[in-house]
């Protein structure tokens, strides 16, 4: 290899390495923040008694079930937005988009379903402590209405990350952490002290409004600075052929994403009906970080599906 080669070669390396600090950088601490979401909940009902903090971090494992569901399909909706933001195709990135943020509703249409209408059928999946059922579907039966919001906030978040504007993402988590907390703080301490039952629907509803004030702040956005639009998929061919690619590289991502989120969720189950007190100690802790870690490598690979290029054709009109 020749000096020049050499040179050419270093001169990649450190605009690639710059490229996936400034983007992955972001992204971790954004990251970092959505996974303490629940953390903060159990952490500030602890404050009332060991039983409403297990309880709480059970009825969290729902909510990381349904956090794989978004993880696949921000992946899948990532992988596809960043090939075509390398070829500056904004009008199939909005397709993407759209397509996407239906899959995500749905699904978590589904989750709140269940989890507002059989809150105590799914806390019996994960213990059979009768204090901790009765603790955690309160939580859940609130706390449900963040799924809405969710499922399309997390979707917008993946496609404008995949458009390199990181920032903005981690900005409104951040933001919408520290409401959750002062919220909590004002449920727990001020508003509901001593009082489990309320404090847990408290800290549920800030939990809710938080999301919803994420939501609204991803719809300002998209309306005044973003180049991409909360709307209905179109039917036609392009997006047909859209969604075929979404699924075919998004259901491989979502089945190994259940394969070791699902022996976790199994793992906290099995701790849930044999010890109540054990359950506070280690459900919270190994969830968030291997979150963090899987969505820290896909979004390695973005930079990667960027520069290279597109390598599905584009769907004929």
């Amino acid at each position: 290899m020749s000096k020049q080669e050499k040179k050419s070669n270093s001169e990649f390396n450190r605009t690639l390495n710059r490229s996936l600090f400034s983007l992955v950088l972001p992204i971790a601490f954004q990251n970092l923040i959505s996974a303490a979401a629940i953390a903060v909940d159990v952490i500030m009902l602890g404050v009332i008694n060991q039983s409403v903090m297990s309880a709480v971090s059970l009825a969290g494992q729902v909510t990381f079930v349904l956090s794989l569901f978004y993880m696949g399909i921000s992946t899948g909706a990532g992988i596809l937005t960043a090939q075509y933001w390398g070829r500056n195709d904004v009008n199939v990135i909005q397709r993407v988009f759209s397509i996407t943020s239906i899959f995500s509703l749905s699904i978590s249409i589904i989750f709140f379903v269940f989890s507002f209408c059989f809150p105590e059928v799914l806390m019996r999946l994960l213990t059979n402590d009768t204090e901790l059922i009765y603790y955690g579907k309160i939580f859940l039966r609130t706390v449900s209405f963040s799924y809405i919001a969710m499922g399309l906030s997390q979707v917008y978040f993946s496609v404008i990350k995949s458009m390199e504007n990181a920032r903005f993402s981690a900005w409104i988590s951040s933001i919408c952490l520290f409401l959750n907390i002062g919220l909590n703080a004002l449920c727990v301490y001020v508003f509901f002290p001593g009082m489990p039952e309320k404090a847990i629907t408290g800290v549920a509803a800030a939990t809710v409004c938080a999301k919803f004030v994420e939501l609204g702040c991803c719809i300002i956005h998209s309306i005044r600075y973003s180049q991409v639009k909360f709307h209905l998929p179109l039917k036609d061919k392009i997006n047909r052929q859209l969604r075929k690619d979404f699924l075919k590289y998004t259901i491989p991502i979502q089945a190994n994403y259940f394969v070791w989120g699902g022996g976790l969720t199994v793992a906290t189950s099995i701790i849930g009906h044999v010890s109540a007190d054990m359950v506070g100690n280690k459900s919270i802790q190994k969830n968030q970080f291997i979150c963090i870690a899987f969505r820290y490598c896909s979004r390695r690979d973005y930079i990667g599906d960027k520069a290279i290029g597109v390598p599905y054709s584009r769907p004929k009109r």
